[in-house]
């Protein structure tokens, strides 16, 4: 019964510090468990956690996912929660994996 009030607050988690996170990455805000992806172009750059948060060695294969401005995919039998933010050329995607999610239940 939780699971949906789960959710919306992760979107709601995932979303703020994507709001003013840029491409120089405050430090602080790696040590979460929040992994950042910006798509410029055809160029993707994923902040240095990526790798802690979801184990992947190209961040392209996850953007297939990505569909909507938030949302959850399963990779590699395991749950994740995204939020999009696009601001002219440029598209944030925050990236958590179900940590919180299971924290709550």
């Amino acid at each position: 019964m939780l699971i949906p009030v789960a959710e919306a607050n992760i979107y709601n988690y995932l979303s703020e510090p994507i709001k003013y996170v840029d491409s120089n990455m405050d430090n602080k805000l790696l040590n979460t468990e929040i992994a950042y992806l910006y798509i410029v172009e055809d160029k993707i750059i994923p902040s240095n956690n990526l790798e802690s948060v979801i184990q992947i060695e190209n961040p392209r294969e996850i953007t297939k996912y990505i569909t909507e401005d938030h949302g959850k995919f399963i990779y590699n039998h395991k749950t994740y929660y995204y939020y999009t933010l696009t601001e002219e050329s440029l598209k944030k995607i925050a990236i958590s994996n179900d940590n919180y999610i299971n924290k709550t239940k």
